[in-house]
């Protein structure tokens, strides 16, 4: 008949559990959390990385918006004073391509539609220096904005 009390060996398991069981659960939770940290961090850095993007491609659509403003303006008016805005954007537009090329880098897809982008860019600018170079040296041009090129470009 036992008295009631454990065996040494039944005492040993019962103590060893106590003391291995709770830093063994904290050392699973501590990894548990320690990946949740690292999973929310990652995903932090791609939201910033998007909201950088996407930044910069709002700077670029409104130097973009404020060439086509400048050049129709000088069309309509033929007052130098509207060419302001286009020129700024002329100054402006290769370096906010610039920097948007090198965020989007890591895309290959985005970069095709920015390569697409700035080949466009390209022939909008001639578009719109022959627009002003007839409005500059007296030509009437609304023949060539009829034809709607500038918009279509743009």
């Amino acid at each position: 008949m036992t008295s009631g009390h454990p065996t040494p060996a039944a005492l040993h398991r019962l103590l060893t559990g106590a003391v291995v069981l709770p830093p063994a659960l904290f050392a699973a939770l501590a990894l548990v959390f320690l990946g949740l940290v690292a999973y929310l961090l990652s995903t932090a850095a791609r939201v910033d990385h998007t909201d950088r993007v996407i930044g910069s491609a709002d700077e670029l659509l409104r130097h973009l918006v404020d060439g086509e403003t400048g050049a129709r303006g000088y069309a309509l008016s033929g007052d130098p004073v509207f060419l302001a805005p286009y020129h700024s954007s002329a100054e402006q537009t290769p370096r906010e391509l610039d920097e948007l090329a090198a965020l989007v880098a890591d895309n290959p897809a985005q970069g095709e539609r920015l390569a697409t982008l700035r080949a466009d860019y390209a022939g909008w600018r001639e578009y719109a220096g022959r627009l002003i170079g007839l409005v500059r040296d007296g030509g009437d041009p609304q023949p060539l904005t009829q034809t709607q090129e500038g918009k279509r470009r743009m």
